[in-house]
C-alpha cells in the first residue's frame, strides 16, 4: 500500500510539473500596431561655469531659474564635474564624473556630494578635516552640469549608466540654454 501512495504522488507531481497540461489552442495573427504618441521628455543638462566652493560652508546652490526651468516632484537630478580632459585620436575629449566623488589627500578624505530639490542643487564638499587646508584647485573654477531627468525613465529602465555621454546619448538630453524661455514640464 506505501509503495502505491508513493508510486501515485511521484506520477501526479510529475504530471503537474509538465508543459503540456490540455491541448493546445490554435495560432492566432498578431494584432494591429497601436497608436505612436508624441514623444516624452527625456530630461535636461543645464551648465554652470566658474562654480567655487568657498568658506564657511563650502557649498554652491544651483538654481534651475538661471535656466527659467520649472522642475516637478518625481525627477531626478544627476551631477557631474569637469574633472579634466584628454586627447584621444587628436580630439580634446572632456572627463565628467558623476557626483559623488571622493578623493584622497594628503590630509585626509575629500567628498564632492550633492542634494537637490525640484527647484535647484546643492552641491558642497564633505571632508575627514578642516576644509580650510584646501587649495583652489580643489574649490575653484569647476564646471558643472546638472542632468534633470524624469523618474519614470529611471524607474522604466531600471539601471541606468551614470557615465556622463552614456547617459547624453541614450536619454537623447537637450543643454538648456539660459536664454531660452520657461520650460514647463508635461
Amino acid at each position: 500500500m506505501k509503495q502505491i501512495l508513493i508510486t501515485t504522488g511521484i506520477v501526479l507531481l510529475l504530471s503537474a510539473c509538465s508543459d503540456n497540461i490540455g491541448p493546445q489552442g490554435p495560432q492566432v495573427p498578431q494584432g494591429p500596431q497601436g497608436f505612436q504618441g508624441e514623444p516624452g521628455e527625456s530630461g535636461y543638462i543645464m551648465e554652470w561655469e566658474g562654480v567655487s566652493f568657498t568658506s564657511p560652508g563650502y557649498e554652491v546652490f544651483l538654481n534651475y531659474n538661471d535656466f527659467s526651468f520649472e522642475g516637478v516632484d518625481s525627477d531626478v537630478t544627476l551631477v557631474y564635474l569637469l574633472w579634466g580632459t584628454e586627447e584621444v585620436d587628436g580630439e580634446i575629449v572632456e572627463i565628467w564624473r558623476p557626483l559623488q566623488q571622493t578623493v584622497l589627500t594628503e590630509d585626509g578624505i575629500l567628498q564632492y556630494t550633492y542634494d537637490f530639490t525640484k527647484y535647484d542643487t546643492k552641491i558642497f564638499l564633505d571632508s575627514t578635516f578642516d576644509l580650510d587646508r584646501l587649495s583652489a584647485l580643489d574649490t575653484d573654477d569647476w564646471v558643472v552640469r546638472v542632468a534633470v531627468i524624469p523618474g519614470e525613465i529611471l524607474s522604466s529602465n531600471g539601471r541606468i549608466d551614470l557615465d556622463y555621454h552614456k547617459l547624453v546619448e541614450a536619454l537623447n538630453l537637450p543643454v538648456l540654454d539660459k536664454e531660452e524661455t520657461v520650460i514647463q514640464r508635461r
